[in-house]
């Protein structure tokens, strides 16, 4: 079975979709949105899993040409009420420090979620969530063809690589990998750089490496 294939029917299952009639599949495209604003449209209106109850806003990045694209969990409660990536002081912190380590301009940045809608508790791999998100996640990958994913997080790195075991970020961050024709960079996720600030030099050497790889 090949890998567009496989895709499709992990998207129908995220999806809800238990049965799929051969004649479909041939017609699907890997690609469920045709751009960016009906994707946009779709989550505004999502209601997949239970977390839509605790949606106020969706976050979205503008940058639909940036050549990095940073995958965060999922979106703090502050930016939940305002909408706005930014509003988060350790994402602020962190693009900024992207902008001024490598020389970049905002519009180089693109972030996203891997879950769409925040949380009042911490997401694991397992939840229904998580699952239902995937597509989204994919198909934003799809679009914008990044040429680096900067993945934050086991969480975040697992949902690109979900075939392969992976090993931690302790022993994985900073090395890169392959997604497709698109570099991924993992990198150790901003709220435990926060609470094990012994790792920030880690973290700061890790960017250091992104100015190799664009």
């Amino acid at each position: 079975m090949n890998c567009d294939l496989i895709y499709i029917l992990r998207s129908y299952r995220a999806f809800g979709y238990k049965f799929i009639d051969e004649s479909v599949l041939n017609l699907v495209k890997k690609s469920k949105f045709k751009d960016f604003d009906e994707l946009q449209q779709n989550l505004n209106i999502c209601e997949l899993c239970n977390l839509s109850k605790q949606r106020i806003n969706t976050v979205f990045s503008k940058n639909k040409h940036a050549k990095i694209m940073i995958i965060l969990k999922n979106p703090s409660d502050i930016q939940n009420k305002t909408g706005d990536l930014l509003s988060s002081k350790l994402v602020l912190e962190f693009k900024n420090e992207l902008i001024n380590t490598l020389n970049l301009s905002e519009d180089d940045l693109y972030f996203t979620f891997m879950v769409k809608c925040h949380s009042n508790k911490d997401i694991k791999p397992y939840d229904e969530s998580f699952q239902r998100c995937k597509p989204y996640l994919f198909d934003e990958i799809e679009k914008l063809n990044p040429r680096l994913i900067l993945a934050m997080g086991d969480e975040c790195l697992g949902a690109i690589f979900e075939d392969f075991e992976m090993s931690s970020l302790e022993t994985l961050h900073g090395y890169v990998l392959k997604y497709k024709k698109n570099f991924v960079l993992p990198m150790f996720d901003l709220d435990f750089i926060r609470l094990n600030p012994a790792k920030k030099e880690f973290f700061l050497n890790d960017i250091k490496k992104i100015k190799e790889l664009l």
